[in-house]
């Protein structure tokens, strides 16, 4: 340990050289762009949006400079950094009630530690945060959380996870600064032009005590700068309209008038759904555009509407520039790359289910770079990617502390709980994780697979929910094997689906494939070549399933089409259940009919 600090120290003067380096690099690349738009005849326009360009990218170089060596750094020593982390948190909260209550003043090591706080999950750390939310302090956290993050609970009521302000600080602004320094250096163009990022409100509610609760993507948005927030298309007021359908047509208008050329959202199907609506409002939105106008019908307050307004100004030439381009479409389509031809990067998930709706994302947005945002959840940011070549995101050893038990170990009586450093390539883990807000040993039910390694640091991608398996006689079918089932048959017959989920109905032994083709003319020969595609690869994919069917203890599996627009009804039906737009995931399998309620089944095709 004394070695790692005295190399810690050293890293820190190499840190500051770096951060000169960097600036000068970004003045030369500034000045550049200014003699490129005066020849373009945009000097007026570059210099008005100059001092929010330079404050973000200059705020970025540095910040991002200075975390991404120390980070770098930290990854050589991850052994060294993750006990450093655990003892920093220990030593904060070991004077609150569950720290007392687990002897913290005792813990001298990562042994100690998983020998005297057992693993935790929710329902058990619900009683010490419940007392936080009554207004008292030193509970589970030192102090009193500065706000929490809300998610979905597993009884209907929704989780409250603490945010303290070190943990506003570090394990989200800091890894945050870090992941965008990344796509400055990888796509430097990224953030030379406007950022729509899209997240939930920021405040939902208030505790009993009065503290605030929502998205903590919404907070971060909310509590920037002013001069911060100019580089963002969207008013803070714009994410916070109740009516869906009036929220996209702002978001859509407003980013349509701007030059995009970052867009931010944690979910992928926001991406295709705001390509759709722009296409569909293509009319009203050109009229607004080229008028400087706002949609009367529009269902938002009196407040909003006139912030929107103020953002909004007549743009002829732009709306007979699109009409023109709407003209020699194929399609006759308005797409995003019609409308934002700068746009370079998009951030959001590509890992779980998400190559669903990435798959129509060129098509809709150009040729752009997609870069995924990490292992996120409202719990934690758990790993930050560091190139858009891969998903894999670093395991964010400086924030959290994370322990690892391998799959197949996961139901032995004594699981083997694993340190980041004992992890091995190309194997699959249930992940816990310690955090800076609270959570201690948290089980939050993932399933991450290690794909490379930073230094001696594992770069890990979410595979799926641990509970994302279904067993009805022993086969033991996993999410990933329905999707690679999926992905493979639409390759073999040229048949891709819009939107699909499997149902394992336990009571009559036998599965449902719930799906919204693409096309919605499709012949009963084609969806029995889909269906009979799907049963063989589900058979070759999963020897357990094979074994199953040929001893007939499973019949195939069942097609259930679905009617057009049934991924949108599913996804409306979840979101009025409480649950927020950027937390909202596809299902891709479950033994919960009640998942199925708010699908339409136009026809059943069986293989029997």
């Amino acid at each position: 340990m004394h070695t790692f600090k005295k190399l810690n120290r050293i890293n820190k003067i190499k840190t500051s050289k770096d951060i000169l380096i960097a600036l000068l690099k970004l003045l030369a690349k500034e000045v550049k762009l200014l003699l490129i738009s005066g020849k373009n005849g945009q000097l007026g326009e570059h210099l008005k949006n100059l001092p929010s360009d330079l404050i973000f990218k200059l705020g970025l170089g540095v910040s991002g400079t200075r975390l991404e060596t120390r980070f770098q750094f930290k990854t050589k020593h991850s052994r060294e950094t993750q006990e450093a982390t655990l003892l920093s948190i220990i030593a904060e909260n070991r004077d609150t009630v569950f720290g007392k209550d687990h002897e913290f003043s005792s813990i001298k090591s990562i042994e100690d530690f998983q020998k005297l706080v057992p693993i935790q999950t929710y329902e058990s750390l619900a009683p010490y945060i419940e007392r936080h939310l009554q207004g008292e302090a030193d509970v589970i956290v030192k102090g009193r959380p500065i706000s929490y993050a809300t998610t979905s609970g597993t009884t209907g009521k929704p989780k409250f996870i603490p945010i303290t302000l070190r943990a506003k600080k570090t394990s989200h602004q800091a890894v945050s600064r870090l992941w965008a320094y990344t796509v400055s250096k990888e796509r430097p163009q990224s953030f030379d032009g406007k950022i729509l990022a899209i997240t939930s409100p920021a405040e939902e509610g208030r505790t009993e005590d009065g503290t605030i609760y929502g998205s903590t993507s919404g907070q971060m948005l909310q509590g920037m700068s002013k001069a911060i927030r100019k580089k963002y298309v969207l008013p803070y007021e714009v994410l916070t309209i109740d009516d869906y359908d009036s929220k996209y047509y702002c978001i859509i208008l407003l980013g349509m008038l701007e030059n995009v050329s970052f867009i931010s959202t944690a979910n992928p199907s926001t991406l295709t759904l705001l390509a759709n609506k722009g296409n569909e409002l293509k009319d009203k939105l050109l009229h607004d555009i080229q008028h400087g106008t706002l949609n009367p019908n529009l269902k938002i307050s009196d407040e909003i509407r006139k912030i929107v307004e103020n953002k909004i100004s007549a743009k002829p030439q732009k709306a007979q520039n699109l009409r023109r381009i709407i003209e020699n479409d194929p399609e006759k389509k308005l797409r995003p790359k019609h409308y934002w031809p700068a746009l370079c990067t998009i951030a959001c998930w590509t890992g779980g289910n998400s190559s669903t709706f990435l798959k129509s994302i060129k098509d809709w947005y150009g040729d752009v770079t997609i870069k995924d945002l990490g292992y996120l959840a409202s719990e934690l940011r758990g790993s930050v990617p560091l190139s858009s070549k891969s998903s894999a995101g670093v395991l964010t050893i400086t924030e959290n502390f994370f322990e690892f038990v391998d799959v197949d170990d996961i139901d032995s009586i004594k699981p083997t709980y694993l340190t980041c450093d004992q992890l091995a390539l190309g194997k699959r883990y249930y992940i816990f994780f310690t955090s800076r807000a609270g959570l201690y040993r948290y089980h939050i039910n993932d399933i991450i697979e290690v794909k490379s390694f930073e230094n001696n640091t594992p770069a890990i991608v979410f595979v799926q929910k641990g509970k994302g398996v279904t067993n009805i006689t022993g086969e033991k079918l996993y999410e990933q094997q329905l999707m690679m089932a999926i992905k493979n048959s639409e390759e073999e017959t040229k048949l891709h689906t819009a939107y699909y989920m499997a149902l394992a109905k336990y009571a009559e032994s036998k599965y449902e494939l719930y799906t919204e083709f693409e096309r919605n003319n499709l012949s009963i020969d084609e969806k029995k070549k889909f269906i009979a595609a799907v049963e063989k690869n589900l058979s070759s994919i999963n020897i357990e399933y094979k074994a199953k069917r040929a001893s007939l203890r499973l019949p195939p599996i069942e097609l259930k089409v679905l009617a057009s627009d049934s991924f949108q009804s599913f996804k409306k039906w979840r979101i009025d259940q409480g649950i927020r737009e950027a937390q909202f995931k596809t299902v891709p399998l479950t033994n919960d009919i009640n998942m199925i309620r708010p699908l339409t089944v136009v026809e059943t095709i069986s293989l029997q």
